[in-house]
């Protein structure tokens, strides 16, 4: 068989082996790109709803995006706005809800790195895919048709074929060359994906701090200042022969505000309370509950059962004691209770805390449950815990929060 047949069939056979490769490479690419649009709407959804959350939407009926918008570097747009989406910008519908009320909206977000990558390098690669294995295929064939059998073609014939292979040389350098140069552009955009997720990862934590310490100074240090409030308020009320009974209240403020100066510096640490480290858990309770009781005609019960705090860790005990005085206060101030019961127990694997009260009462559902039993919640969640919140107005309150105990090395 001669070399010109040979060559030919090679031809087709490696054509058809190129066209299926770069049929099954275009076709990864587009479901790869896919993909990565699905989960890049996923993540922006879930980061969207996360800053909803965290951070509100104001109190009006329209709801005021700006923050949002700067955070997520996301922009928020009406449904009927017309969008244009490409390689470099992703945008999709999302529902939000505010408030009881909710509101279609566009959000339009930059690509990353890496999403735009294959998108913009699809052609290339199936291009790379193509000419590698063709340009070498070129190179063997005009070897081979050369070198018929043994035999030389002569040199004026030779010098077309001479040409060609040069002109496939000069191709397959570009094509290894073009190579070369795209796995580094690659390598430049995997290292700015690497540092938008660090960046991102950061930003995150310090949402997450910030949420943390806006928690801690409503649960914590406002309830000792009101408490301190209080206390303060009941010395008016003493007369000129109760020096005794004044200056004891008063030292107690002082005492007060003291470890609530303490308290800013643990939470701005990252810590637990200074009074609940140094005491332990039901010891700081009792503290709380004294506190409350001397500038308010309350009575207040504390029951724990053996063993109940200990098995607290120290984080636990941190949101537990939270969870206490934001209850007791809710109970004083807003519910004009005057018995409130704290009981802590252990239900088998579980520590059940309990804080029950004869006050006003409230919904809990309505807007007037406020920030505090939010934050109840939260903590709640915190500790892989369910609190159950049983009230309705003019029968007081009680709740009940059950969660894990942790278990111990």
């Amino acid at each position: 068989m001669s070399t010109l047949p040979r060559f030919l069939a090679f031809m087709i056979l490696l054509l058809i082996g190129l066209g299926a490769s770069a049929l099954v490479a275009d076709h990864w690419l587009v479901r790869e790109s896919t993909r990565l649009r699905a989960s890049l709407v996923d993540e922006m959804t879930r980061r969207f709803d996360t800053a909803v959350a965290q951070l509100g939407l104001g109190a009006g009926n329209e709801p005021d995006f700006s923050g949002i918008e700067d955070l997520l570097g996301v922009k928020v747009l009406p449904v009927t706005t017309p969008t244009e989406e490409g390689g470099a910008t992703l945008s999709f519908p999302h529902s939000v809800s505010w408030h009881s009320q909710s509101r279609e909206v566009s959000l339009q977000f930059p690509t990353p790195p890496a999403a735009r990558m294959i998108i913009a390098d699809r052609g290339l690669i199936v291009s790379a895919l193509l000419l590698g294995p063709l340009a070498a295929a070129l190179l063997a064939a005009a070897f081979l048709f050369r070198f018929d059998r043994g035999t030389r073609i002569p040199w004026p014939a030779a010098g077309p074929a001479r040409r060609e292979m040069e002109s496939l040389e000069h191709l397959a350098r570009s094509t290894v060359e073009r190579g070369e140069a795209l796995e580094r552009e690659r390598a430049v955009r995997r290292r700015a994906e690497e540092d938008v997720a660090l960046k991102q990862e950061m930003l995150t934590h310090a949402l997450e701090e910030k949420v943390r310490l806006g928690q801690d100074l409503h649960d914590g240090i406002i309830q000792s200042l009101y408490a301190v409030g209080l206390t303060l308020e009941s010395v008016r009320s003493l007369g000129p022969g109760d020096e005794p009974e004044r200056d004891k209240r008063l030292a107690m403020c002082r005492d007060g505000l003291n470890r609530t100066i303490r308290d800013v510096r643990s939470y701005i640490e990252g810590m637990a309370p200074a009074n609940l480290r140094e005491t332990g858990f039901h010891r700081a309770i009792e503290e709380l509950a004294a506190e409350y009781q001397l500038g308010n005609k309350v009575a207040i019960e504390l029951l724990a059962e053996p063993g109940a705090a200990a098995a607290l860790s120290e984080e636990q005990g941190a949101q537990a004691f939270q969870v206490v005085r934001e209850a007791l206060s809710n109970a004083i101030r807003h519910g004009k209770s005057d018995r409130v019961a704290v009981r802590l127990a252990i239900d088998e694997d579980r520590i059940a805390l309990t804080i029950e009260d004869n006050g006003l009462g409230f919904d809990p559902d309505g807007a007037s449950a406020g920030h505090g039993l939010e934050n109840m919640r939260a903590r709640s969640r915190h500790l892989g815990g369910n609190l159950v919140v049983d009230s309705r107005p003019g029968h007081g309150c009680r709740l009940e929060l059950r969660f894990p105990i942790e278990a111990t090395g």
